[in-house]
C-alpha cells in the first residue's frame, strides 16, 4: 500500500481501456529493455511528497 503522487495518472491508469484483443501480441517489456537504475535519497522532508 502506498501513497498516489498523481492522483490523476493514476486514476487514469486505472481506468485505461485493453489497446489488443490478446496479451499474445501485446510488448511487455523485459529486464533487458530497462536501463541501470539508482536512487537518490535526500536528507529532507518534503511537505509536497508526503504531507502526512
Amino acid at each position: 500500500m502506498g501513497r498516489a503522487i498523481s492522483p490523476k495518472l493514476a486514476h487514469s491508469q486505472a481506468i485505461g481501456r485493453i489497446v489488443n484483443a490478446s496479451l499474445a501480441v501485446s510488448l511487455v517489456p523485459v529486464n533487458a529493455d530497462v536501463p541501470d537504475l539508482d536512487a537518490a535519497f535526500i536528507n529532507t522532508e518534503d511537505p509536497k511528497a508526503d504531507p502526512s
